[in-house]
Parts: structure tokens; sequence; C-alpha cells
């Protein structure tokens, strides 16, 4: 159950899609993900018996809690910008959705056995920890000058245009989208844009940052990053002993003359080392040819990886290559691979991923330190009353 405290991906930073995050806090029974469809929350909130009946599930009175206070009311400073209890509100009550979702159905009951942090302590450490997060990355951001780009503004405009008539009807207003917004979201307008636009941040801040393919980050950085998590490069040529379609083995002496072929095949290679350049148009020219790995079209110049990726044979005979180094055959499940260990490549896709380069994943886990260390180091003041304040005094 423990939630990272920065919620930070390698390509794409995901406080959910638009809407999801920002727009979704009005709280119904959570799905089986744990998530509120932001479709259904719309299509929902349109109707107000349905949402008195979904509300009826639930264990709290939302719209109760919410009202207690003035949306403009300051909770807390994070490093001395006030949070008004309507944004704050937005992160209490998701943190409220997850603890119902968990199997919370006390709030003075203990998280877990043997502890004595009770479920409503939890909830308003993980609401300050919630707040926190964004206040991390949009500190960060503000202190190294790293803002959205007017292209990201204007999808900003165009999604909440479309997200405005898909709530309120075509031809509906800002005022109309504002009184929506109160009334079915507990959430205010201004509020409402801050939570988009840090999101929006959020996604986007690997390219604000580092450039669109991390190009800030130097090949020199992406290499040591991929050296001390224990990446390899290697490419192959390999000659299946099994049927793919049927996974049954081919017949001994199919089986065989695969051998044999890669036997030459590594013995051609192996008399091309010592010029790294030859070898490798060889060895390309030889894929091309022979190679049945059904990767081939995707990695074309072989797996940038690390322990438990690959087939282990071909990941220990990898490892003990020196670079524009040819292995002997190495049989695994699926037939003889003929190995060829090559430089790390900064801008390789990694193997298991369908875009993350080096690059990106150096440049991802970077700015995860600095937004981390930026989250250790805020400092947070709460306003007389809310410090010791119980959920359970007001639901």
């Amino acid at each position: 159950m423990k939630r990272f405290l920065i919620i930070l991906l390698v390509a794409v930073i995901a406080f959910g899609g638009i809407i999801t995050y920002a727009v979704t806090q009005k709280p119904s029974v959570p799905a089986e993900s744990g998530e509120i469809s932001g479709t259904e929350a719309a299509e929902n909130t349109e109707n107000a018996e349905s949402t008195e009946s979904t509300e009826s599930e639930t264990l709290f009175d939302y719209n109760a809690l919410y009202r207690t206070h003035e949306p403009e009311e300051t909770v807390m400073t994070v490093n001395g910008e006030d949070i008004s209890w309507d944004e704050y509100f937005q992160n209490l009550s998701q943190c409220m959705q997850e603890a119902e979702y968990y199997g919370m159905t006390d709030l003075s009951a203990a998280v877990s056995e043997g502890e004595d942090t009770t479920w409503d302590e939890y909830i308003r450490l993980n609401a300050e920890e919630y707040v926190k997060n964004m206040y991390a990355v949009t500190g960060y951001c503000s202190k190294n000058g790293i803002e959205l780009t007017d292209e990201i503004r204007q999808s900003i405009d165009e999604t909440l245009a479309a997200y405005t008539a898909s709530v309120c009807g075509e031809g509906a207003t800002e005022e109309d989208l504002a009184k929506y917004l109160k009334e079915q979201k507990y959430v205010t307008l201004d509020t409402f844009k801050k939570l988009v636009d840090a999101q929006y941040l959020v996604q986007n801040i690997l390219t604000l940052a580092y450039g669109e393919n991390c190009e800030k980050i130097t090949d020199e950085q992406a290499v040591s990053y991929l050296e001390e998590n224990g990446y390899i490069n290697a490419n192959h040529i390999l000659l299946l002993t099994m049927d793919m379609t049927t996974r049954e083995e081919l017949d001994e002496a199919k089986q065989q003359e695969k051998e044999a072929q890669a036997k030459e095949l590594s013995e051609q290679l192996k008399a091309a080392e010592g010029d790294s350049e030859k070898l490798v148009a060889l060895f390309e020219e030889l894929k091309e040819q022979y190679d049945e790995d059904s990767g081939k079209a995707t990695n074309p110049h072989g797996y940038t990886f690390k322990d438990g990726v690959m087939v282990k044979e071909f990941e220990e005979a990898a490892k003990a290559l020196d670079e524009y180094e040819i292995s002997d055959p190495v049989k695994s499940t699926y037939g003889y691979h003929v190995i060829m260990r090559l430089p790390l490549d900064p801008d390789a896709l990694i193997a298991g991923s369908s875009s993350a380069t080096g690059r990106m994943m150096c440049a991802s886990k970077e700015i995860s330190d600095r937004i981390q260390e930026e989250f250790d180091n805020s400092e947070v003041r709460y306003s007389e009353g809310f410090r010791d304040f119980k959920i359970s005094d007001i639901v």
C-alpha cells in the first residue's frame, strides 16, 4: 500500500489523463483499478439522481466535508506558498477514496495489525504528501525556468474546451464550467486550472527540461547511467531449433543442420575480429541473411538489456564477451545464437520498452532525484486548526 512519493515514469510522468486527476475528485465507488474513469464521472454527474445514488454507497459525506470551510481558506503553506482548502480537499478526498478501495471501514482503526497509525492519520499524511508532490515538481520547474510552451498551452485550451462541451453542452461558457465544477466536483475553476497546468507540466517535464529526445543529457552521462545499472549491449544471429508457431522442437537432423550453420557463421565472423568497422558490417550482412529472431524488425542492431530480460544463456554469453568479440554458438531453448558484444549506445531502445532509450532513462533518473530532493526539503506549515484535525470529527 505504500505509495511512491514522486510520481514519475520513464516516458510519461503520469497523473493519469487530463480530468482523471484534476476533475474526477467527486468520490464514487472505486473501480477495480482503484481509479475513477473520467468518462464515467462526466456521465454520472450529469444526472443528479445517479450522483446521489453513487454517493450513498461511500462511507463519507464528501459534500458536507467540502462545505466545512470556505474554498479560499488557507490550510497550509508549502515553502511559503498558500494551499487553499479547495486545493487541499482534492488531495484529501482522493486519499479517502483510496482508503475505501483498500478496505477501510473505520477511520479510528489501525491501518494494519500491529501498527499504531489509524486510517484517519494515514489519509491526512498521504494528502499532505500529495500536495508536497505537486509543489516539488512545480517548485523545481520554477527554480530552473521550466515552463509550459505555447504549443502545450494551446493543447490545454483545446482539451478544456472539449471537456466543457462534454459536461455542460455545446456552446457552454467558462462560467458554465465554473458552476459545474463547484456543484459537481467540489472544486473552483481556478484550482481546476491550476491542477490541469500541473498535470501537463508533469507529463511533459522530461522534454521541457532535456529536449525532445533528452539530448541535453550527454553521451557520457547516459553511458555512465547504463553501466551503473548493469546494462550491456549485444547483437545476435539466431538460428531457430523450434517451430515458433507450434512451440515444438525441430527434428534432430534439422537441429544439427542449424548447429553446423551457426558454427560456420561464428568462424566467419571471428575471422573479422580486430577491425570493428569491418566486423559490424559483416555481422549486419549475415544477420540480414540468416537471422530468424522475430524481434529483428524492431531491434535490428541488437538489444540493450540487464539481467533477467533476455534468456539466461544469451545473457551469460554476452556478459562474458569483450566489445566487438564474437561468441561460439550458444544454445538456448530457442536455438543457436551467434553473439557480438557492442559498446553501450545512449540512443538504443532499452529491451522491453517501446520507446525509452538510455538517454531518456538517465534524464528520468536525474530529474526524479532532483524533485525528490525538492520534496524532502519542503517546509510545510499548517494554519491553526488544521494540523491535528480529524476527518472523523467532521464526517
